[in-house]
């Protein structure tokens, strides 16, 4: 989570990619087990974190993304 952080969604380039394809970020802190955040990782399957959900303006179903995160894969989102 904090490499992630780190090495691809703190850098001056993955903000750059977010801006142009006007993609809104949201970070949940999960460290006091809120019950919100809880039930948003079971509609995703999943139980644990780190999480990283991307939605699409166009509705389409959720993508999830690997653990281990590059900015190639923020580059191709759509």
């Amino acid at each position: 989570c904090q490499v992630n952080k780190q090495t691809v969604l703190n850098t001056e380039q993955a903000l750059k990619i977010f801006k142009e394809k006007n993609v809104y970020l949201v970070r949940a802190d999960w460290t006091r087990y809120d019950s919100r955040i809880t039930a948003a990782l079971e509609r995703l399957g999943r139980n644990s974190v780190p999480v990283y959900a991307y939605y699409a303006a166009d509705g389409s179903p959720v993508y999830l993304l690997p653990q281990i995160l590059t900015l190639n894969m923020i580059q191709e989102l759509k």
